[in-house]
């Protein structure tokens, strides 16, 4: 039987990635030794059954599970089509410095039509940048023959917290940008809160990382000002950095917070607000291609010893 996934390595084989073919994921991303653990959560269903999806065409909770295009409704489920469909390896290369590159394509089906009325490619490129970075690149192209194609893309990728223990006051630090969070939150429902938060960080701009950070769901910055979410473990030690250029950086984990990993997620889109009716192009910070053309954007996985 055909394996469904992907190994990469750097030139010097220290780094590992393992994609699947499903939805594309980066389930695996660590030293290859057997003492190294991967960055990526495991996907246990115990606290979350995934590890790092894309999201698209749409981000979060579309209102009534709906999207209007051209004043007609379609249905869309949360986050999107691609997390749940099967993709297509159509390279797997060495590059000129023996690094590996990898890239998952998904195009329209008529089951997608159904939902998204639009036809695309989208792309994954996973590079491997040497022994302790990862960069991932998306390429979502129109293959309409006229018109504007809107769209949302976003990551969700989840970090394991080291040595998380449930009982610790404090399991680890997110370190950001800036001194401050000003979360437009994600309410339990999956719909945008209309009201803002701030959320003062402490010394160094470090959010603790406790069994109730996350008892408003989802902590949504909109500001465009955290390029550089870095997790540390509980000493404060640096173990993982994304760095990204989009407008939007969520925050989540379940359970509050009482869970081994936190998502750090880098998103072109948001969900809806509450009884939302306005046209699927028109939601703040939607992404618009031209027929026959091509959008791409960037963003990076770096590892710390």
């Amino acid at each position: 039987m055909a394996k469904d996934y992907t190994i990469l390595s750097d030139a010097s084989d220290k780094l590992q990635a393992l994609v699947s073919e499903n939805g594309a994921e980066l389930q695996v991303l660590g030293r290859k030794s057997i003492e190294a653990q991967s960055v990526i959560w495991s996907g246990d269903p115990e606290y979350w059954g995934r590890h790092a999806p894309i999201l698209f065409p749409s981000i979060g909770k579309s209102f009534d599970n709906k999207i209007k295009v051209s004043g007609a409704f379609y249905p869309m489920p949360k986050h999107g089509l691609a997390l749940n469909m099967k993709w297509e390896r159509i390279e797997k290369v060495r590059d000129e410095k023996g690094n590996h590159r990898l890239v998952m394509q998904l195009t329209d089906t008529p089951d997608t039509l159904q939902h998204y009325p639009f036809r695309f490619a989208l792309r994954q490129i996973f590079q491997i940048e040497n022994d302790a970075k990862l960069s991932v690149t998306w390429q979502v192209e129109s293959r309409e023959a006229e018109g504007v194609m809107p769209f949302s893309v976003g990551a969700h990728p989840a970090f394991l917290i080291p040595g998380f223990n449930p009982d610790d006051e404090v399991h680890g630090y997110l370190q950001f940008d800036t001194p401050e969070l000003v979360s437009q939150d994600v309410l339990p429902d999956g719909h945008l809160h209309i009201e803002q938060t701030i959320i003062k960080l402490e010394e160094g701009n470090l959010l603790p990382l406790t069994n109730h950070t996350f008892d408003c769901d989802t902590i949504l910055d909109i500001r465009g000002l955290n390029r550089e979410v870095t997790l540390l473990d509980k000493e404060r030690r640096p173990v993982v950095r994304l760095t990204h250029e989009m407008p939007v950086i969520a925050i989540w984990a379940p359970r509050g917070g009482q869970c081994p990993f936190v998502c750090i997620e880098p998103w072109y889109g948001v969900c809806d607000g509450p009884a939302y009716d306005g046209e699927f192009t028109d939601r703040p910070f939607m992404q618009h291609v031209k027929a026959g053309e091509q959008w791409s954007n960037t963003y990076t996985i770096e590892l710390f010893d």
